[in-house]
């Protein structure tokens, strides 16, 4: 997804097969709606999660419909995501994902 001030920022897509890592939350009901409107241009939608070896179950996460061909996140952006991936013990693989993304210089 392409930001407001014209960088890359995270987003899902489906793919067949694909493997997405990230953070699970619970939150109230009522936070919701803040949360849907932090960061407009994202829907919220409910997908499959696994969590261990416990059985699938439902989450709700964001996805935005505003996709460019090559979205570069800038330096700062790249390094949130890669602390949020260490602090929550993402596997290795995905942390050299995450590394191997492109990035731009901040502004």
């Amino acid at each position: 997804k392409r930001g407001r001030d014209g960088s890359g920022k995270a987003n899902l897509r489906a793919e067949d097969g694909a493997t997405v890592w990230g953070a699970l939350y619970e939150l109230d009901a009522s936070h919701w709606k803040f949360l849907d409107a932090c960061e407009p241009g994202y829907t919220r939608f409910t997908v499959q999660v696994e969590l261990g070896r416990a059985a699938p179950s439902e989450a709700q996460t964001y996805r935005s419909r505003l996709l460019t061909a090559e979205p570069v996140p800038f330096a700062s952006y790249k390094r949130l995501m890669l602390d949020g991936a260490h602090e929550h013990g993402l596997p290795d693989d995905w942390i050299r994902f995450l590394l191997a993304l492109p990035e731009k210089p901040d502004l």
